[in-house]
């Protein structure tokens, strides 16, 4: 069996809950792609999710420490000497370098405009919309996917439509696709 494919989440992914939690338990369920972060990542996610969303520290802390636990390789370490390589955004520079260091080829963002293709074609890294990356995972395993979204669905309390609904304003590409093609 081969590894799984490492995918870079990026702070403002990991930050928002329902997007952040669906591409980690459809990783850790599914195993169709590795999650991959930095400890700055997460620092960045979690400052955002207490000081701009609101959030009680504890809860973001915890929600932290579920993902490394649950995923104990995907932090990736020693990435800063590749920051000088960077012509992205100054402030996401970090990112790049860590997926150059780690040879990870896919960066999920919804920040596009921080890495442009010029800054990450020639190192072979695609920056994507975790919407459209849902779209990628769902034609690759559409059984997995409809699974995933009953199970989170479910762990939110709510119906599929209404787990569908909350997150139009973040994969609307994904949800259009999946209500046209849902069986």
């Amino acid at each position: 069996m081969t590894a799984p494919h490492p995918v870079l989440l990026d702070a403002d992914v990991l930050a928002q809950s329902l997007i952040g939690d669906f591409l980690i338990w459809t990783a850790h369920n599914t195993g169709l792609f590795q999650p991959r972060w930095t400890s700055e990542i997460w620092e960045e996610a979690v400052r955002t999710q207490v000081d701009r969303l609101g959030w009680d520290p504890g809860i973001a802390e915890r929600r932290r420490e579920a993902a490394l636990l649950a995923f104990p390789d995907s932090e990736i370490r020693g990435y800063e000497s590749a920051i000088s390589l960077c012509t992205n955004h100054p402030k996401d520079r970090h990112v790049l370098a860590a997926a150059i260091w780690s040879k990870t080829d896919t960066i999920l963002t919804f920040n596009l405009k921080h890495f442009p293709p010029e800054s990450t074609l020639p190192y072979q890294i695609e920056a994507r919309h975790p919407g459209l990356y849902l779209v990628t995972l769902y034609e690759l395993a559409p059984r997995d996917m409809e699974d995933m979204i009953g199970f989170l669905a479910d762990r939110r309390g709510l119906s599929i439509g209404q787990y569908l609904d909350s997150l139009l304003n973040l994969a609307s590409t994904f949800v259009a696709r999946f209500r046209t093609e849902r069986p």
